[in-house]
């Protein structure tokens, strides 16, 4: 979960946008002069200086001159996160994922049920014995285990183990241990070192250590961001704020 800073942050670093116009997508910049022509079924936002491009159900990628880099051949591609996006090949029930390099050359083959994008330079992938990481050489950095996993924040990401944890959240460093036990109902990634853990129905905040250091008193908690986090008091009639750390 990203807060509205966080989005708002997001937008503000952009320079240019995706606009729709009579059913077809374009680019402007922020000054709202038009870069790319609406041409396209559908757009997304540039990263790494690349923007995902849709036509006739497939996806391609354009530089920021509107140059076509990576020809539209994909059912879907996520966004370029540290130099690879995230590609799906559909199949008659359900499909794989692989990933492509900045030239949509396919690096890491079609062979996931399920994938997330590299932070930390690790992969999130789901495997037929559960979930695991992938670094980018398409090797697997920590085994299938988990039962869920989340992208890597602060050296660590939040698993779901179950066996004899019984379902419960936790961290694992990038060398596959646990540095946080799960002992976690519902738990959240970490963000500039704090992250949310829900604990007897209430959500509070753990360091990268583990340590309680915001007591459990939401019933809802988000990342932190610039130092801020958006929370939830109360059940009927519950009301948002923010809070520092």
């Amino acid at each position: 979960l990203l807060n509205a800073t966080a989005s708002a942050q997001l937008f503000q670093k952009e320079t240019m946008l995706p606009f729709e116009d009579n059913g077809k997508y374009g680019y402007i910049d922020r000054q709202g002069t038009v870069i790319v022509e609406p041409i396209y079924k559908d757009a997304r936002r540039f990263s790494e200086g690349l923007a995902g491009i849709c036509n006739d159900r497939k996806w391609g990628f354009i530089d920021k001159t509107g140059k076509v880099v990576i020809e539209p051949k994909f059912a879907d591609a996520t966004d370029f996160r540290e130099g690879l996006a995230r590609v799906f090949k559909p199949a008659l029930i359900g499909g794989e994922y692989g990933f492509i390099d900045r030239e949509g050359q396919l690096v890491i083959d079609y062979q996931y049920r399920d994938a997330g994008d590299f932070h930390q330079g690790l992969a999130r992938v789901k495997t037929s014995d559960g979930w695991a990481y992938l670094d980018k050489t398409g090797k697997l950095a920590i085994s299938p285990q988990f039962d869920e996993a989340m992208d890597f924040s602060d050296g660590l990401a939040c698993v779901k183990a179950g066996g004899k944890w019984g379902g419960r959240f936790g961290y694992v460093a990038k060398s596959g241990q646990f540095k946080i036990n799960p002992t976690y109902k519902k738990a959240g990634s970490f963000n500039e070192g704090l992250a949310p853990v829900e604990i007897d129905g209430k959500w509070g905040y753990i360091d990268t250590d583990g340590k309680l250091v915001i007591d459990p008193q939401f019933t809802e908690a988000e990342l932190f961001c610039n130092g801020m986090a958006r929370v939830r008091v109360g059940t009927l009639g519950a009301k948002y704020g923010y809070i520092d750390k």
